[in-house]
Order: C-alpha cells, then structure tokens, then sequence
C-alpha cells in the first residue's frame, strides 16, 4: 500500500505518512470485514442517496447505524477515491491543502489536525490515533520518498490539484457504487430493465413510432453514463420544441415549428474503433443536460439525467444507436447489439432484462461478440497501465536512491571517526539492524568488512607495537603495568580511521561486487 499513497502525494501532495496511517485505522490493516467485501480502505460511505434507498450490501458504521460504504476494485482505486474525497469536500479539508510545511514530521502533524477539524472521523481520539500509527511506523519516510519520486519525473508533488479531477464510478452486480473507472459501463447504476424493444411494436402514446429504432429502459430522473472512455459528443439537442422549421432533401417541411420532438432533449456519443469502424450513440427523453458538443466523455461522466421530454408516457432513457463499419454507412442496429459488446469488452456480469421478467437479453448476444479492434477505451486503459509499470519503476529507483544516500552518510559519519573504539561503538549500534549476520543486507555486509579492516589493521599494528615493546631499553624503571598502558597508547595513535575505512570500501568491492552493481553504490 505504501506505493500507492506515495502516488496520491505526487499527484495531490497529500502526504503519504497521513494516508497510510488513515488506511491502517480505517481498515484495521486491511482486516476489517467490509475492507475485505468493498476494498475500501477508507471508511468513507457511499452517497446519501445510496444509504436512503436500501440497497443490498450495508455495513455498521460508528454510530451504530445501518450505511453502505462505497465499493472499489481494488486497494488502489480505493486510494485514489479518498485523495478525490478530501479534495472535492474544500469545505472540510480546503485548510489542508494550504499548508506548505516543509518539515516531514511537523507537516503530517499539521495535516492530521486539519483532517480531524473537517470531521473525518467522529472518535476524539483520531487525531492521536493517526500520529501513534506515524510515530510506531515511521511513516514519515515514504513522504520523503515520494518527494524523491516527483522529482525524478520532474514533478512537484501535488501536481494535479485544479486539474477537475472528480470520484469515477460504475456499479456491481447487486447494485452497489463501484467508485472506480473500468473502461466500459452500462449507462445507469443498478438494475437495466428494457421497457420496449427495438423494432415494430405498437405505438404506446399518439406521436410515438411504431418502427422503434431504439430501446427504452426504465429510468426515473436517474444520472446518465457514458458507455466507454473516451467518447466525444458530436450532438447536443437542450430543446423539447422546433426552433425553426425542418425540411427534407425535397425541401418538404417535415416538422414545423414549434412541434414536440418526439425524442425530446438529447446527446449524441460517438464511440470510434481503432479500425476506423464507429458507434454513435443518442441518449433522448432527458431531463436535463450535463455536457456540450466536441466534449471528451469517460464512464465517470454523467452526460445527463433522464426525464420524460418529448413524446413519452412516464419518465425512462431512450437508447439508440448507429454503426458504421469500414467503408461501409452509418446505419441503426438492435442496441443490445451494442450493450453486449461493451459488456465482453468490460468483463461484466451485468444483465440486462426484459421488463418484469428474468430473462436476460444479453445472454444469447454475447457469443457473437468480435472484440478483436481495439477501442479508444482499450488505448486509455493501456495507456494508464504503462503509467502504472511507470510509477513503479520511479518508486524502485527512489528506494534505491534513498537507501544509497543512508549509506554514504553512514560511511561519511565513520570517515570521520578518530577513536577507533568510538567507530566500534557506532557499528555496534546501528539500531538493532546493522548486525552483521550472514543473511544480512548490503549495509550490513558493507559494516562487517568494515570491521573486520579494522579490526585487521589494528591487529597488525597492535603486533607492531609488541616488537617496539620487546625492543625497549630493558634496564628502563618502568613497572610492568606502566609498559602496557604505553603500548596500548602507542597502538591508538598509531591507527588511520581514514585508511581504515578506504580498506574496508576496497574490500568490500572485492566480495561483494553484484551488490555494488545493484544498488548502485560508489564505495571506491
């Protein structure tokens, strides 16, 4: 997890310290039962809404009280909906976002303050809870390593603040929010129920066709989705009346002005293929419009929501859609056509049912299915896990770059010892994880050929200074004790730390040149 609330404070500058610490409590390391059903990390519930409608999935809250809480796909999209969370509430946490303390320590410290004033949690004790989890963790050090991070890739950490970020969204199979973006989506949460089917049917209302180029499904004043990343909206129609008269090729008037239109207000999404082939889709009947035309939609966009405009009897979204294959017209297809491509291409479980009945429309179109042509929406997704491999790679070379400089500070601080028995004394104490095991790691390899140089080279001179002993004037009036305290002395001054440590360096490049190569270290 620490990659990834290292990644939320290279794009939104929140430290990572402070979203580690919020996902320990939150999740209880991850344990808690409905971080296991929803991988949220975060506690945060789904909105208002979702709780006053019943839906199936709830948990308890703190409060005692019945609330569903959102539903992500994975941990890391659970991250990235809390960074968003914090964010879009500038009401509650705005006063975050302001802080510019440089300080690690002091800065998660002002962070955690300013998250408990916003009411993120209601426990009063939240607020030492987190810094316990920072202080017992050291947490502090992966902000530091995303600051690293940023600055490989030329970044300043909190990059894509003011960039219009917003919570994605799609649903799950019993009808949960699922805040993330998946590629493809049908085009209303929850439950997708075809009212009429495409094709001739008997007209339900004066005005209506009976030659049905669409489908309609139940939607009662409900947020409209686009189907797939990356779409662009080519038709945009705010009007339930002509503004003008409409004519055919003939120069017939066809619809006068001020005539209802039949599919009321309406937006139009073309969906291209890699291939050149292309899908327009039209939403009609809504109520209001969320988009304009040339806009670049994704399936956290909310186009609209449907209404009952137009010639209809009772509020619902009508669907139609329009392929064009290679070389070939733009002409109206079954949209189920279209819903169950989307469907394989998303790997969903959705079903889509004939109204008041089980039976799913998709089921039988699914096998026919070709999604060997890529979409615009396969080339975000990859584009996205390239970003993803990306980002990895920077937090590997950052860990490496952080763990060399703790190596050359520590062969900096002994450099820089002229009490051998004080150099022993900071190799024996390095925290209780500089021991010199033979499983250890690099820096524990590099200080045990550190001690043993020295250790060596004071024994050699030490063998020095008892040849001079055995040399000395033997009539001298010295008592025996006082010859071996001046040998010893002799023995101190005579020992380099400076050679010392340049010994160990060369023989450490001799047994362990691999290790060298890995981490990159200059030690010659």
């Amino acid at each position: 997890m620490k990659g990834y609330a290292i990644e939320q404070q290279v794009k939104y500058g929140i430290p990572a310290s402070v979203t580690l610490a919020q996902a320990i409590i939150e999740s209880s390391y991850g344990n808690a039962d409905y971080t296991k059903a929803t991988q949220n990390y975060f506690g945060i519930h789904a909105p208002k809404p979702w709780i006053d409608r019943g839906d199936p999935v709830k948990y308890y809250n703190d409060h005692g009280e019945h609330a569903p809480f959102t539903v992500h796909k994975d941990a890391e999209a659970s991250f990235e909906y809390h960074s968003r969370f914090l964010i879009e509430n500038s009401n509650r946490y705005g006063k975050a976002f302001a802080i510019t303390e440089s300080d690690p320590q002091r800065r998660a410290q002002a962070w955690v303050d300013a998250i408990c004033q916003g009411g993120y949690a209601g426990s009063t004790t939240y607020n030492s809870s987190l810094m316990r989890e920072i202080n017992n963790n050291n947490l502090t050090q992966y902000d530091r390593l995303a600051e690293i991070v940023a600055q490989r890739r030329g970044l300043a950490c909190g990059h894509a603040l003011g960039q219009g970020y917003a919570p994605t969204s799609s649903v799950r199979d019993d009808g949960m929010r699922v805040a993330d973006n998946v590629g493809y989506r049908m085009p209303i949460d929850g439950k997708v129920e075809v009212t009429s089917l495409f094709g001739h049917r008997h007209s339900p209302t004066a005005g209506a066709s009976s030659n049905h180029k669409g489908i309609d499904i139940r939607a009662k004043f409900v947020d409209v989705y686009s189907m797939e990343d990356g779409g662009k909206v080519i038709a945009v129609n705010p009007y339930t009346k002509y503004q003008d008269d409409v004519r055919n090729a003939a120069g017939q008037i066809v619809h006068r002005k001020g005539d209802t239109i039949a599919g009321g207000k309406s937006v139009t999404v073309e969906y291209s293929r890699q291939d050149g082939s292309r899908y327009t889709v039209s939403f009609c009947h809504l109520d209001q419009i969320n988009v304009s035309k040339d806009q670049v939609v994704n399936t956290d966009t909310v186009i609209a929501k449907s209404g009952n405009t137009g010639v209809g009897t009772a509020p619902h979204l009508h669907l139609t859609v329009r392929h064009q294959p290679v070389g070939g017209s733009l002409d109206h297809i079954d949209p189920l056509k279209y819903l169950a491509e989307i469907s394989v291409r998303g790997n969903m479980s959705n079903t889509v049912l004939i109204a008041d009945s089980q039976k799913d429309l998709l089921a039988d179109l699914k096998g026919g299915v070709n999604v060997s042509v890529p979409t615009e929406a396969d080339r975000l997704l990859a584009q996205r896990d390239g970003q993803h491999q990306h980002q990895q790679q920077d937090l590997a070379q950052a860990q490496v770059q952080q763990q060399g400089q703790a190596n050359e500070d520590k062969l900096s601080a002994l450099a820089h010892m002229s009490d051998p028995t004080q150099m022993l004394t900071y190799l024996m104490g390095q925290g209780g994880g500089m021991g010199m095991s033979q499983g250890g790691g690099l820096i524990e390899s590099l200080i045990s050929a550190l001690f043993m140089a020295a250790f060596s080279m004071a024994s050699h001179l030490g063998g020095q200074g008892e040849d001079m002993a055995q040399n000395t004037d033997m009539s001298s009036e010295r008592t025996p004790e006082e010859e071996r305290q001046g040998v010893i002395r002799r023995q101190r001054e005579s020992v380099d730390p400076a050679r010392a440590v340049a010994l160990a360096r060369m023989n450490f490049d001799a047994e362990y040149p691999e290790a060298t190569q890995q981490q990159g270290m200059r030690l010659a």
